[in-house]
This record gives structure tokens, C-alpha cells and sequence, in this order.
């Protein structure tokens, strides 16, 4: 029977940090199942059993050993035991925006190993073959393995995983090829003109649905609302505004991206990356 089709979600931008979350789990009788929300992102490694994912309001999966899985940060995630032996390796990471002392950095690593790529939520055994590697050279470190060590081994992981991903541009091609022509047609023209004045039921207008459906299809192919991937789409924009655009404004970054002022701009930067765009270009070494 094959799979169910994988939700993508946009590569969270930034450079990914270890932050203690790491382990072996294995299932005891009476444990599962279980909801799951973490404030940071959750990356899972299958090595016995079977592990069931019902990410709430998204899409259910099931993955075997081999299998990569992603959680999102606060995203509910109800998990249960498929099959005896079920045990999994897990690593918590978070992405941090360039900050002091991180501003020499080259624009490209400062962008993180991630930037402007799609992050299936489970990425099967074979197809991520050096991200696997990364995660088995992490369970072989001790207590006493230094930080940076940690934090080198979790780099690695998430770059290799990158690798693993179609890039942004590819988005509408993967979503028309592998599930609704109509949708990836949509996916194109959001992706050219994220600062047109799209709206919800315009868009469900042009694919030819109800907006309850459209509602429903994003999400069983993308991994969010529509709303949601409007507003990623915007703000990978205005970061890129502001990372090369030495010379402009907060207005302008925010104008260029497609919000409709400043201080929405600023609120959904600041709930996003956790500074304000200002602090941003500070750090960063930018001129406000």
C-alpha cells in the first residue's frame, strides 16, 4: 500500500542550535499514545518498530526504522505504537537569526543551511542517507563529549537534511507533479508576487473550490493554511530585503514583502524569529 503524500514546510531560516534536547526512546507498555507539542523543533530517527503521527489538522503518517521524522515547533503531534520494539533516537534544535558576534559571518552562512528549501515531515529510509549518518555519528557521543562537538554533529544533520530537500523554486513543480496540478499552479504565482493582495477565498476562487476545500487541500499537501504560507513567504522576503538592502528602511522591507504596515510587520517578524526587525539588522551589523 503506498504512502500517504508527505506535507512540506518551509526550512526554518537561521542557523540551527542544539539546545540539550537529545536521546534514545523506547516504548513501555502504557506510554503510548501520547500528544506532543514542543516549542522547538523535533527531529526523530526510526531504529526499531513502528511509530504512528497524527500531526493534528495536517496529516497522519506512519514511519518505520530508517525513517527521518520532523516535528514542527507547536505543532500537536499525536504519536502511538504501531508495532512492538518501537524505539527512536530524538534531537531538539532551534534556529537563531544571526546575532553579536555572528555579524562577520558571509551572508550565505548567515542564511543557514536551510534557506529558501522545503522540509518534508517524514522523510523515508535511503532518501536522506547523509542526514541518517549525522544523527548515528550523535548517538555515538557521551555525556562527556564537549558542546561544540554536540553543536558540530547538529549542524551537520541539518545541513545534510537540507541537501535532502527540494528547494523553494521547485515547490510548485513537486506540488503539481505529485499531488493537484491546480494547487501548484497557485503555489507558482504566490511564490513570484508574495506582496500581490492575495486573499484566502481569491485564491480557493481560482482553484476552483470552496474555500473550506482549499482550506483543507493546502493543508493535506503543504503542511499549513494558506494564510500561514503567505505569511513564511513574506517574511523570508522582507528578511532578504533587509539582509541585502544596506541601505533601506524597516518600511520599506515591509512594504516590499506585502504587509500592509509596519507594526503588523513587526509583530509577525517578532513572532516568528523572537527579535524585531530592527534588533535584526542591528546584530546583524546593518544599518537601521
Amino acid at each position: 500500500m503506498p504512502r500517504p503524500a508527505v506535507p512540506l514546510v518551509p526550512f526554518p531560516p537561521g542557523l540551527p542550535v542544539a539546545n540539550g534536547g537529545f536521546g534514545l526512546f523506547r516504548a513501555s507498555p502504557g506510554t503510548l499514545p501520547v500528544t506532543l507539542v514542543f516549542r522547538d523543533w523535533d527531529l526523530l530517527w526510526l531504529v526499531g518498530g513502528r511509530l504512528g503521527l497524527r500531526y493534528i489538522g495536517v496529516a497522519t503518517l506512519t514511519a518505520g526504522p530508517g525513517d527521518l521524522v520532523v516535528i514542527p515547533p507547536f505543532q500537536p503531534v499525536e504519536v502511538s505504537e504501531r508495532a512492538d520494539g518501537l524505539a527512536y533516537w530524538f534531537c531538539h534544535a532551534s534556529f537563531l537569526l544571526p546575532g553579536e558576534g555572528m555579524k562577520e559571518l558571509p551572508a550565505a552562512d548567515q542564511r543557514g543551511p536551510g534557506d529558501g528549501r522545503l522540509l518534508p515531515l517524514l522523510l523515508p529510509a535511503g532518501t536522506a542517507t547523509r542526514a541518517a549518518a549525522s544523527f548515528r555519528a550523535l548517538t555515538r557521543m557521551t555525556a562527556a563529549s564537549r558542546d561544540w562537538a554536540r553543536q558540530r554533529h547538529v549542524l551537520d544533520l541539518f545541513a545534510s537534511l537540507a541537501a535532502a530537500c527540494p528547494p523553494r523554486t521547485a515547490d510548485a513543480a513537486v506540488v503539481a507533479a505529485v499531488h493537484d496540478h491546480r494547487l501548484g499552479r497557485l503555489l507558482q504565482r504566490i511564490d513570484a508576487d508574495p506582496a500581490h493582495a492575495w486573499t484566502v477565498a481569491g485564491l480557493a476562487r481560482l482553484a476552483g473550490l470552496s474555500v473550506s476545500q482549499f482550506n483543507a487541500v493546502f493543508r493535506r499537501h503543504c503542511g499549513c493554511g494558506p494564510k500561514r504560507y503567505l505569511v513564511e513567504t513574506r517574511l523570508r522576503l522582507a528578511l532578504r530585503h533587509l539582509r541585502e538592502e544596506a541601505g533601506g528602511t524597516i518600511q520599506a522591507a515591509a512594504t516590499a514583502a506585502g504587509f500592509s504596515s509596519q507594526h503588523l510587520f513587526a509583530r509577525q517578524f517578532r513572532a516568528r524569529f523572537g527579535v524585531t526587525p530592527s534588533a535584526y539588522r542591528a546584530a546583524a551589523g546593518l544599518v537601521c
